[in-house]
């Protein structure tokens, strides 16, 4: 039964990719919204080949086509999306930041561009990692509501969070 498991619910989707489309995803992070996309860590949780769904636990960088559904998108959410991965590039200069190994580090092997019309959500998961990310966020707005901002909020939110998306790279270093 072990070995049945392994075989029919593989943990990597490697050999897949070229061959699925359909993937049931949680979103892992708070969405960083831009002026033409949705940046989004998404954890898919199983994909479907032409026979049957399987379950994986692989993490993607995907980046949703902006539009008006964009923006319930919340960590959290369970989506169904229909989209090719692709895995990140290799170097193609010998001094070149190796970016496919930096994400790789990260736990992101695939990244994946998100049409509108291609996806939809279905529903929350509320785990103890989506409740600390909401519970930050929630701390976040409390810092912005009483005046902290710019430099003053980046190193606040980092130290006491380790929320480092607002750190310039200076500080960073």
């Amino acid at each position: 039964l072990l070995i049945r498991l392994k075989l029919n619910y593989p943990d990597k989707i490697s050999g897949q990719i070229n061959r699925t489309e359909y993937y049931l995803c949680k979103i892992i992070n708070q969405p960083d919204r831009r002026s033409g996309t949705v940046k989004v860590l998404l954890r898919i949780i199983s994909y479907k080949d032409s026979i049957s769904w399987y379950k994986c636990k692989t993490n993607i960088q995907a980046y949703f086509q902006k539009d008006n559904k964009t923006g319930s998108l919340s960590c959290g959410n369970i989506i169904i999306i229909k989209s090719k991965l692709q895995e990140f590039n290799n170097l193609k200069n010998p001094c070149e930041f190796d970016y496919k190994r930096f994400m790789e580090h990260r736990g992101i092997k695939y990244r994946s561009f998100i049409k509108t019309g291609t996806w939809e959500t279905i529903g929350q998961y509320n785990g103890l990692n989506i409740f600390a990310v909401k519970l930050r966020n929630k701390l976040l707005g409390l810092y912005r509501k009483y005046g902290i901002k710019d430099k003053e909020f980046a190193v606040l939110s980092a130290f006491t969070l380790g929320y480092r998306d607002e750190l310039n790279p200076e500080i960073k270093q």
